[in-house]
């Protein structure tokens, strides 16, 4: 069984998210303010005054914040402000200090503190900046979920949409094996400028990536070196403002055989989305331009985006929309059948158009396998020749 754990908030692949939540209607005060503990997160706005208390050897200004923390329990805090620079100290229920993080070489970035608590009790955070200056903030405090994915036949995407603040980043943490491939992929908005961090066991860094995915999309193909927790650390080069929504996506293989660069990924850029194939000479050729046309063609269909609850309809969404989700789902079958090849069927009663590898004897489809849930057979069957044309044309283009 594989055990993925998720600290906020997504090969072909597996990851997750939960955080610290906070009472966001009020903003900070000089007085003491206890977070309350959720499975969600947004970061809380706050403001260092000249009401505020001082520290007595520097007089800057500073807010404080406590929490119930437990044994082991690991804890992200993050400071970010376009005003100021940002300073934290992390104290115990003593008042000693923990930990100490500010971002004065960088306002662009965050302070950021990564501490595991070593005691049942409550712990303060103390907000401030230098120079005994003024001005707005926001604080996000997090702790990580276990997530258990089931073992597959292949190995089974886990995909996260998720906002990421601008100046923050989301963290996630996975087991896994050593020898395995981890495939770890994240995309954005059409502007957007997604960046991907991997780190050991011991939180040494191990990869990073900006633009692998292809147009500005993220992506690390890693062989992991030792058994053990992961971390994933997911956030945005460009400033997105008030928050932008990324996917992520992270599986686990013991095949080995992911390519450094994504073989399927949506051209966001261009003014009719596009979804792009990458052949194996390198070569990059348009596969399918999500006009009016293609959309028309998919009224009725829909994809599990890897959560059986939550279902994409292709027909009726934006062609962003389903370049995204179409050159992912491909991204991620190729990324799990070394050679496979496009066909219909019937899977538990439902129409379906999926992904069969080339040494399967049978089209059988399986629900790791599936592309998309035709309205009816003759759909599903003429689907797939529009789509094996397609590839045609990939394949024979000079």
């Amino acid at each position: 069984m594989m055990s993925f754990k998720l600290v906020t908030a997504w090969v072909i692949g597996s990851i997750a998210s939960t955080l610290f939540t906070f009472n966001t209607s009020d903003s900070a005060r000089a007085d003491t303010q206890m977070l309350e503990l959720a499975e969600s997160n947004a970061p809380i706005a706050g403001t260092l005054e000249l009401s505020d208390d001082r520290f007595p050897d520097t007089g800057n200004y500073y807010d404080s914040y406590t929490f119930q923390g437990i044994t082991n329990q690991r804890v992200l805090i993050s400071m970010a402000s376009r005003k100021i620079n940002s300073y934290l100290i992390l104290l115990d229920s003593d008042g000693t200090i923990l930990a100490e993080a500010n971002n004065s070489t960088n306002r662009n970035q965050s302070a950021f503190i990564d501490y595991n608590l070593s005691a049942n009790g409550v712990y303060t955070i103390q907000v401030y900046t230098n120079s005994q200056a003024t001005g707005t903030y926001q604080l996000s405090v997090r702790t990580p979920i276990t997530l258990t994915l089931n073992q597959q036949s292949i190995p089974q995407a886990f995909v996260i949409s998720d906002v990421i603040q601008s100046r923050f980043s989301n963290y996630y943490e996975f087991a896994g094996r050593a020898g395995q491939q981890v495939i770890i992929s994240m995309s954005g908005g059409a502007s957007d400028d997604p960046h991907l961090t991997l780190f050991d066991v011991d939180g040494n860094k191990l990869a990073e990536d900006d633009d692998s995915g292809g147009n500005q999309d993220a992506r690390i193909v890693f062989i992991l070196p030792m058994s053990g927790t992961y971390t994933v650390k997911a956030s945005f080069q460009n400033d997105v403002g008030e928050g932008a929504a990324n996917s992520m996506w992270i599986t686990v293989n013991d095949s080995q055989s992911a390519s450094n660069t994504a073989r399927f990924y949506c051209d966001k850029q261009s003014d009719v989305p596009m979804t792009i194939a990458r052949r194996r000479d390198g070569n990059i050729m348009p596969l399918i331009e999500w006009t009016d046309e293609w959309l028309s063609l998919l009224q009725g269909y829909s994809i599990v985006d890897f959560d059986p609850i939550h279902q994409t309809s292709i027909g009726t969404t934006s062609p962003e929309t389903a370049c995204r989700v179409i050159s992912r789902r491909l991204e991620i079958l190729d990324s799990t059948f070394e050679r496979w090849y496009i066909t219909s069927s019937v899977l538990n009663g439902q129409p379906v158009v999926c992904a069969v590898p080339a040494s399967q004897e049978l089209e059988q489809c399986s629900v790791d396998s599936l592309i998309m849930k035709a309205p009816d057979e003759v759909a599903a069957r003429e689907l797939v020749g529009r789509l094996n044309l397609a590839f045609q044309r990939v394949a024979i283009a000079n």
